[in-house]
Protein backbone atom coordinates (compact mmCIF):
# COMPACT_ATOMS: atom_id res chain seq x y z
CA UNK A 1 0.00 0.00 0.00
CA UNK A 2 1.11 3.75 -0.67
CA UNK A 3 0.91 4.47 2.83
CA UNK A 4 2.97 1.89 4.13
CA UNK A 5 5.49 3.19 1.69
CA UNK A 6 5.10 7.33 2.89
CA UNK A 7 4.91 5.74 6.44
CA UNK A 8 7.45 2.95 6.55
CA UNK A 9 5.25 0.50 8.15
CA UNK A 10 4.34 -2.78 7.73
CA UNK A 11 1.52 -4.93 7.49
CA UNK A 12 0.92 -6.96 10.93
CA UNK A 13 1.35 -11.06 10.87
CA UNK A 14 -1.56 -12.47 12.49
CA UNK A 15 0.19 -13.74 15.89
CA UNK A 16 0.40 -9.71 16.09
CA UNK A 17 -2.94 -9.66 16.02
CA UNK A 18 -3.75 -12.41 18.42
CA UNK A 19 -1.26 -10.45 20.97
CA UNK A 20 -3.75 -7.43 20.39
CA UNK A 21 -7.16 -8.86 20.35
CA UNK A 22 -5.65 -10.95 24.17
CA UNK A 23 -4.28 -7.53 25.90
CA UNK A 24 -8.03 -5.57 24.42
CA UNK A 25 -9.93 -8.68 25.95
CA UNK A 26 -7.85 -8.28 28.99
CA UNK A 27 -8.33 -4.73 29.49
CA UNK A 28 -12.12 -5.11 29.10
CA UNK A 29 -12.86 -7.98 31.54
CA UNK A 30 -10.21 -6.26 33.74
CA UNK A 31 -12.65 -2.86 33.76
CA UNK A 32 -16.10 -5.19 33.91
CA UNK A 33 -14.57 -6.40 37.12
CA UNK A 34 -13.48 -3.32 38.92
CA UNK A 35 -17.33 -2.19 37.88
CA UNK A 36 -19.22 -5.03 39.30
CA UNK A 37 -16.78 -4.91 42.37
CA UNK A 38 -17.56 -1.18 42.45
CA UNK A 39 -21.20 -1.79 42.55
CA UNK A 40 -21.43 -4.63 44.63
CA UNK A 41 -19.31 -3.23 47.95
CA UNK A 42 -20.87 0.96 47.24
CA UNK A 43 -22.68 1.84 50.75
CA UNK A 44 -26.09 1.51 51.14
CA UNK A 45 -26.36 -0.49 48.04
CA UNK A 46 -29.37 -2.74 47.27
CA UNK A 47 -29.64 -6.33 46.24
CA UNK A 48 -31.22 -7.54 42.76
CA UNK A 49 -34.79 -8.12 44.62
CA UNK A 50 -34.46 -5.83 47.04
CA UNK A 51 -36.04 -2.85 45.76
Amino acid sequence: MRSQLVFNTAPLRAADWVVLAGFGALLLAAEETRRWSLRRHRPGSQKEGER
